[in-house]
């Protein structure tokens, strides 16, 4: 540790020029520091406003098909049936009488003290039988054996009263499958799968006093009822797929009257849709122009905002500002609802969509996927997660960062060094002034000794 004599013998404070003097040699390090704050702030910048463009990217994407906007909504004329109108559906309506609801089986034992055994069959719909094995005669061991097996049945034990002649608590098992149809129906019998091949195992939900609570059942429909076209579609679930292109329906119960599903055009999801394109684009050019603004101060000096001058971002705009707002075929896209102010501002008109889509349904689809491509395309060139120009352009400024960090670093150790070589001097030059100080002082003593002697003689 090196030590400084301050002002001992100059009676300068040398520490205090030494520190003046350091903040004249750190000059260099501090701008390089500024730079580095202002490269930071723009990397953040443009990484928030790179994220917000590959957003607008992946919404784009969802209109560039020509069939994006062929967009439906299924209704029924009864709460009896649920309609979902999904792509590829197409607007008209059709009559459906729902005979049955879709159930899963739900059987119950006879009331037992304990199982007929430790072995036991479970027969699917189509034959297949799995044999399960419980610990124990347990009614409880038998209905974690049925619930650890792949049957596809679950079990429970329930109470069941007390045996009139023995007082012993009485139990059912309730067997229920984990699906509905009459696919999944199935039978449980006491025995090995080889004595009910054999037809020597007990069934025990045929059983006295055993039944069956709710039986396995499909849904069914029939379209057309009561006339030569009559046609009945059935599914093992309570909804059935496609029941019309693209159109599916949920049975919540039977009804003998006929229920009325209806698939139209829906024009407000439609709106939405390119509403939704529209605000996505200026909402990002809206950040453009707050992150490019230059203010102009009452004594005429101006201050950029973060991105203001970036010609990367001006290219930005310009390419998203004429995907959006650019002919499509020879026509405006306010043909379609899409408009540009006289501020530059994007805007939509969905009075405008609504009659470019009633006039020419297809042309209108075809100009709003046209401009979606657009988009997309322009969105995509700026934001690639590999090349696009705002991704190469906060590289490059990354790069430039760290190569600043790199040279605050190394003046970090370069003014450490002259902090101590300017001390060093200081010290060296106290310790000097010193030694002349006390040299002076010797001599002045020698000097008046001699005087005083030559007085005396």
């Amino acid at each position: 540790m090196s030590i400084s004599f301050t002002g001992l013998a100059s009676g300068i404070d040398t520490a205090a020029l030494v520190e003046q003097l350091m903040k004249v040699e750190a000059v260099p390090q501090q701008q390089l520091a500024s730079k580095v704050k202002a490269e930071r702030a723009e990397i953040t910048a443009l990484q928030d406003l790179n994220s917000r463009i590959a957003a607008l990217a992946t919404a784009a994407k969802d209109l560039t098909t020509s069939g994006a906007l062929a967009l439906f909504t299924g209704t029924a004329s009864s709460d009896a049936v649920a309609v979902a109108a999904r792509a590829g559906a197409s607007a008209g309506s059709v009559d459906v009488v729902v005979d049955t609801v879709a159930a899963a089986q739900k059987s119950v034992t006879a009331a037992l003290t304990t199982a007929p055994g430790t072995t036991f069959t479970l027969t699917d719909a189509a034959g297949e039988r799995t044999e399960i094995t419980a610990a124990s005669a347990s009614l409880d061991d038998v209905a974690a054996a049925i619930n650890r097996s792949d049957a596809g049945v679950t079990a429970v034990k329930v109470a069941a009263g007390t045996d009139a002649g023995t007082g012993e608590p009485l139990y059912r098992l309730q067997l229920t499958a984990r699906e509905t149809g009459t696919g999944h129906a199935f039978s449980f019998h006491a025995g090995t799968a080889a004595d009910v091949a054999a037809g020597t195992a007990t069934d025990l939900l045929a059983a006295p006093g055993a039944a069956t609570v709710t039986a396995a059942a499909d849904t069914s429909v029939r379209l057309w009822a009561g006339t030569a076209a009559e046609q009945t579609v059935t599914s093992s679930s309570r909804t059935l797929t496609d029941l019309l292109p693209g159109v599916d329906i949920t049975v919540a119960r039977a009804g003998a009257e006929p229920v009325t599903v209806t698939v139209a055009e829906d024009s407000e999801a439609r709106t939405t849709k390119v509403r939704e394109l529209v605000d996505a684009v200026a909402s990002v050019l809206s950040r453009i122009a707050a992150q490019t603004k230059v203010t102009v101060g009452s004594d005429g000096s101006t201050t950029g905002a973060t991105l203001a001058g970036e010609s990367v971002v001006r290219s930005a705009r310009q390419a998203l500002l004429g995907a959006i707002t650019s002919p499509v075929d020879g026509e405006s896209p306010a043909t379609v609802g899409v408009e540009i102010t006289r501020y530059g501002e994007v805007t939509f008109d969905p009075e405008k969509l609504a009659a470019a889509l009633a006039a020419d349904p297809d042309g209108a689809m075809g100009k709003v996927a046209e401009l979606a491509t657009r988009v997309q395309d322009a969105a995509t060139t700026l934001s690639d997660k590999y090349d696009g120009l705002l991704t190469t352009s906060i590289q490059s400024r990354e790069t430039t960062a760290k190569r600043l960090d790199d040279q605050i670093a190394r003046w970090d150790v370069r003014l450490e060094q002259r902090y101590h070589r300017l001390t060093a001097q200081f010290t060296a030059m106290e310790v000097a002034l010193a030694q002349f100080d006390a040299q002076q002082q010797w001599l002045t003593g020698q000097l008046s000794s001699l005087a005083a002697s030559t007085q005396a003689d």
